[in-house]
């Protein structure tokens, strides 16, 4: 019995120590390093959300200026868009997503979505590209991350919007 509970009581150490290093990695709003340095993550200190980036594919833009979010660009009109805003208006997940989808359904066409309690994905094609979208709502705001690029790169791009969608999300 106490063998097995030394063996937690270890095993339970190695956990806090990994999340301690973790937890130790420098957070810049100006974009955090994670252990893979290809893939920065920006951190918005306003809205309390993160975003990495393959730092190969997408140049970040300045931080906008009310501290809401960032663009990021790359080539062949790619763009990452990343913001947060205040629920001022006392949306819900549901109105959000439809707002959303009215908005990229306009001139294009949405093909996926998924709307669950406390977030949504909206994807599809408009003017010849592809879009990704997610917001998530927390503490009375919602984080968004919207990935549009070309249509005709969807080799490169589908996996790293797969890695954008897993790496995205409210602290």
């Amino acid at each position: 019995m106490r063998f097995a509970m030394a063996k937690v009581r270890v095993a339970a150490m190695a956990s806090a120590a990994a999340l301690m290093s973790v937890s130790a990695l420098p957070v810049h709003s100006a974009g955090a390093q994670t252990a893979d340095s290809k893939w920065p993550v920006y951190v918005n200190a306003r809205f309390g959300y993160h975003a990495c980036y393959p730092a190969a594919l997408l140049k970040p833009a300045a931080v906008s200026p009310n501290g809401d979010g960032r663009r990021f660009t790359g080539a062949g009109g790619a763009v990452l868009s990343v913001w947060g805003s205040n629920n001022a208006l006392g949306d819900t997940v549901a109105s959000s997503a439809a707002a959303d989808r009215e908005r990229l359904g306009n001139g294009g066409e949405v093909t996926y979505s998924v709307v669950r309690p406390t977030w949504y994905v909206l994807s599809g094609r408009r003017n010849g590209q592809i879009f990704y979208l997610k917001s998530v709502f927390a503490r009375d705001a919602f984080s968004t991350m919207e990935l549009h690029y070309p249509a005709n790169a969807g080799s490169t791009w589908t996996p790293v919007t797969s890695r954008l969608s897993r790496c995205f999300g409210v602290n």
